[in-house]
């Protein structure tokens, strides 16, 4: 079949049934579409849901270090009370 519809030579009009061929081309087309688009969608709300995870197990890592650096500074406080008393003890201090 050559590449755009063929004319009926008694008439000059393009069949019925050319026509009928070439919309099942496009359906055929649109649902391949419909499929390929329907399958980035997915791929699309897998990758949204991955990165959303990752997004949580961040701030949950971010949190936990705040509380460890928080733990710290109050661990660094008390060694420098320590330690000044110590010095002060000694005579180290001015």
């Amino acid at each position: 079949m050559p590449n755009g519809p063929t004319a009926d030579p008694n008439n000059n009009r393009v069949t019925s049934a050319v026509l009928g061929t070439k919309l099942d081309h496009v359906i055929s087309d649109l649902a391949a579409f419909r499929a390929e688009w329907q399958k980035c969608r997915e791929e699309d709300r897998d990758l949204r849901e991955a990165l959303h995870g990752r997004v949580l197990r961040n701030e949950e890592r971010i949190t936990r270090n705040e509380e460890r650096i928080k733990s710290s500074t109050s661990i660094l406080a008390g060694f420098q009370v320590i330690l000044s008393v110590i010095a002060g003890a000694v005579g180290w201090s001015k």
